[in-house]
């Protein structure tokens, strides 16, 4: 994918977070900005809309309270990704007879043994 310079002017604030956020990522604040607005280019145009209206009039409350929620939506989504790939990866024969813990224990280590 080929790249290009945007400029955008933010306040002193918006940029020292976007410092310490690229300082304990180890990545650079371009990265972390490119990151930002691929999410924001996503949304489709009513919820720009509505993050401009409630950014710009809603309370403090409200705004902790969307970014709670877009939060929660992409752990959760995170979490959702991983436990269906693990549970793709599982190979149902080891699980079979699994009578006592012995067996149990054997067949987690025979499933989480590097190959």
């Amino acid at each position: 994918m080929s790249a290009t310079t945007v400029s955008a002017h933010t306040s002193t604030e918006i940029a020292e977070r976007i410092d310490a956020i690229a300082k304990s990522e180890r990545r650079n604040r371009s990265q972390i900005v490119a990151m930002a607005l691929e999410l924001f280019v996503e949304l489709p145009p009513q919820a720009r809309a509505a993050w401009l209206k409630i950014s710009t009039t809603g309370s403090d409350r409200e705004l902790k309270t969307l970014i709670d929620k877009i939060s929660r939506t992409i752990v959760d989504l995170q979490y959702e990704t991983a436990r269906e790939q693990a549970i793709a990866q599982i190979q149902l024969e080891h699980l079979e007879p699994l009578a006592t813990e012995d067996d149990i224990l054997a067949a987690a280590v025979r499933i989480t043994k590097s190959k």
